[in-house]
This record gives structure tokens, sequence and C-alpha cells, in this order.
């Protein structure tokens, strides 16, 4: 079921009946009973470099506890930050933020964060490559890809479409103002550009891996490439990416419990020639994350089956 709906997350209850060859009212349940638990969520997942977005940036902060929710609350409806988690560490909240422009991220930093003094501090790493993290959302090669012509109504679609990936498209007509064969038509487009694809993404917390980190690694520069390729290879990874300041690598990681979480630091990534210091936060709570970073796997089916509805 997930399966399927990773690939089409707007696939409908009588496509996915047959394709699981199931009935059509049983699909509809498995599908809202995901949905309520939290299991999945079904969303547009726009793809960066279409939406000419290549000045990237993963910022971390130390912000009050007692003002942490509002930041997050004030921060989360910006199309532009894809990535607000709090962690557990030196700092407690990291964004991922992509723009068009240098300018533009720039001036979001000094804006939208540096003057509003409910941050007490803050570390901006730009992003220099993506290695991991959009499962056939999009390449990891951004130079391989043409900027999508799209307009402001096109984009107002995306964000109605990232919250809720199987809003029907009269119910897109009726919110946009907009006729119902415009919105068919202008989604149509976007999925067949490759400009956002509508797909389930699963919880990895919902899938039993209960601890999970955000690691900034100093690296020897020479030696990157070969780290990269090491950590690539791992599928604890979910992201991995160079960055052109401070530490020369970030990845995220995901595990079942803390001792397992643990061992891979030491064991996998801490041993990896090349790598001389590395920095650990712990995932706390997701509060918005656009690019979808976690792919369930046969195994975690067996997890998933011990919290589905009882048969009657």
């Amino acid at each position: 079921m997930i399966g399927k709906l990773e690939e089409n997350g707007r696939a409908s209850y009588i496509e996915l009946a047959q394709a699981l060859k199931i009935n059509p009212s049983t699909v509809a349940k498995k599908v809202k009973h995901l949905l309520k638990e939290g299991i999945i969520t079904i969303k547009a997942v726009p793809n960066p470099y279409k939406l000419g977005h290549t000045a990237n940036a993963l910022i971390v902060m130390n912000v009050p506890m007692n003002k942490i929710d509002d930041v997050c609350i004030r921060l989360k409806p910006k199309f532009n930050v894809n990535l607000i988690v709090t962690t557990f560490g030196r700092f407690n909240l990291i964004l991922g933020v992509h723009y068009p422009t240098w300018d533009m991220l720039l001036s979001f930093i000094s804006s939208e964060l540096s003057d509003t003094g409910d941050i007490s501090e803050m570390e901006t790493y730009f992003v220099k490559g993506v290695w991991k993290r959009y499962y056939g959302v999009s390449s990891d090669n951004h130079l391989d890809q043409n900027v999508a012509k799209i307009d402001d109504v096109d984009l107002r679609l995306i964000e109605e479409l990232a919250n809720n990936g199987r809003y029907s498209c009269l119910h897109l007509s009726e919110k946009m103002g907009i006729s119902l064969s415009a919105v068919s038509k202008r989604l149509a487009g976007l999925l067949k550009d490759n400009v956002i694809q509508v797909r389930a993404i699963p919880s990895a917390t919902k899938m039993g891996y209960q601890a999970n980190a955000y690691i900034f690694i100093h690296a020897e520069r020479e030696k990157l490439d070969e780290i990269c390729n090491r950590l690539y290879s791992y599928r604890e990874v979910s992201t991995l990416m160079t960055l052109m300041n401070g530490y020369g690598i970030h990845a995220s990681i995901l595990a079942r419990t803390p001792e397992t979480l643990y061992d891979f630091l030491k064991k996998k990534v801490a041993s990896i020639p090349g790598v001389t210091r590395m920095e650990t936060l712990i995932h706390g709570e997701l509060i918005k994350r656009y690019y979808g970073t976690f792919h369930q796997s046969e195994s975690d089916l067996a997890v998933l089956s011990k919290s589905e509805p009882r048969r009657k």
C-alpha cells in the first residue's frame, strides 16, 4: 500500500485496489488509517532545481525554549523553508532553506532570522552539492536539469498540494478561484515536467526508527569524495551533502535505537579514513519537511503491520 502511494500519491482507491487486488473500501480504510496515525503524509514534493532554487543552506540555531514554538509557527508557512526540526545537542533547531539566488537567501537570514531577537545563536552552512536526498524526485546534479517556466498560480498550486497531495481538482479550483480545467491542466503540466511528484512520505519514527540524528563532519578536503561515496552506500544515511563552509559534510542518519545509532557512528562513520571530527544533533520533533528522505523497505512492513487496525 505505502509503496504504491510512494509511486503515485494521487492514485484513486479504485486504482490502488486493482493494483493490490483488494476491495476499494478496504483500500480507503487503510489509506485513512495511515494518514490519521501519521504513518504517512501525502503531499507534493517539489523539485527545487526545476523551481530554480539553487541557493541552499542548512541553518542551525539555539532558540529559548519559551520561544521555540513561536519561531516554528512563524517559519512553517514560508515556502522556501523546506525543513524545520527540533534537536538535542549544541543547537535545538535546524532549518533547511532553498532560494533562487544567494542574495535572496542572505536577505532571508538577515531579515527573517537575525533581526527578530528570538534566536540566541545561529550558524549557517551553505550547501555545495547534494549526494543523496531526493529519491526519484530529482537528480542529485542540478546541472542536468532546466528550470521550469512557472508562474505565481503554479506556485500557489504547489503550496496547496504540499499541504495535502490528495486535494481534488474541484477543491483546488474552488479554493484558488480558477477554473477546474485550468487546475487540471496546470497539475498535469507540473507532474509531466517533473516540477513536483505527489507521493506518500512515510514517517521514519512510525516505522520504528526512534533514534535519528543529524551529523556534521570535519574531514580532510582531499578525501571528501571518498568519504561521501562510503556514506552514500549506507542505508542508514538518508541525506548526504557537502558544504561550502564550516563542516565539510552533512548527513542525516536513521537508527532504530540509541545503541544502534551510537554503534553506526562509531564503527561506520568515525572509522572512515579522512574523517577528523563530527558533531551530532539528535532528532527531536519534525515540524516541517517538503522533501522526502525516508523510503520504506520490506523490513519496515513488519513494524507497520503491528499498527494496522485489526480486521473483524
